[in-house]
């Protein structure tokens, strides 16, 4: 087949595909005409698609049409880095919170995003489940300054977070004094709806909590930590309760 055809043939695959993605009810002529070939041609294609797993419902007799069973899934979707990043965050919060209603394909969806990592990332992805914690509702005190506006950007936070990498922080504590930190980002806890970053604070050489919402730039350092156990978080934990 001369290659041009083969190009023709794919561009029109791709065009077919499409028309019967769009969920209404179609005919093998309507698709003829549109595409401008003969209805032979369009059974051939329709074969072809069944042939590669596009599941493709026939309603018999006169006047039946064609489309996609209303079973089809979404097929391949393509995420960018901070895309599948959060999408793996979003999974270990669900986990976290029991929310078994949105769990019965939460293993499959993550193995499948964790085999399009490199395999130095993928023991990060299995460590992400044990390194966000969640607490109990913010108490009134909290929110009261709560402010859902974030000011920095969250996917520099959250890409080193995942990819376990030392972070230079500005930060406004309850008073509003600004300082720059440099942290581990060792654990994020909910205590919802407000979000915390345990670190490691280097200034202080100890644990350290910040509110997310009082960060107000972030810079990656691109040093690599090691995750440090949970329990050296546990005294911060209490004594975010207690915060304003």
């Amino acid at each position: 087949m001369p290659r041009n055809s083969e190009k023709s043939r794919l561009d029109r695959l791709e065009i077919l595909t499409a028309l019967l993605r769009a969920g209404e009810l179609t005919t093998t002529s309507a698709l003829a005409a549109e595409l401008g070939v003969s209805q032979r041609t369009i059974a051939r294609d329709i074969e072809l698609l069944r042939a590669r797993d596009l599941p493709i419902d026939a309603d018999r007799g006169r006047g039946g049409g064609l489309r996609l069973s209303r079973n089809w899934s979404i097929g391949n979707v393509h995420f960018n880095y901070r895309e599948a990043i959060d999408v793996l965050l979003g999974l270990a919060v669900a986990e976290r919170l029991g929310t078994t209603l949105f769990l019965t394909q939460a293993r499959s969806v993550r193995t499948k995003l964790t085999a399009t990592f490199a395999a130095d990332q993928r023991d990060k992805i299995r460590l992400l489940r044990r390194r966000v914690l969640v607490g109990s509702r913010a108490s009134d005190m909290v929110m009261s300054g709560y402010d859902a506006a974030f000011q920095c950007d969250l996917g520099l936070i959250l890409e080193a977070f995942f990819e376990m990498k030392q972070l230079d922080l500005w930060y406004n504590d309850r008073q509003q004094a600004r300082t720059e930190r440099r942290v581990e980002p060792q654990y994020l806890y909910l205590n919802w709806p407000v979000w915390y970053l345990l670190a490691w604070d280097h200034l202080r050489a100890d644990v350290h909590f910040f509110r997310l919402d009082r960060i107000r730039k972030v810079k990656p350092v691109g040093t690599g930590f090691r995750l440090r156990d949970e329990a050296l978080f546990r005294p911060a934990i209490e004594n975010i309760a207690e915060s304003i």
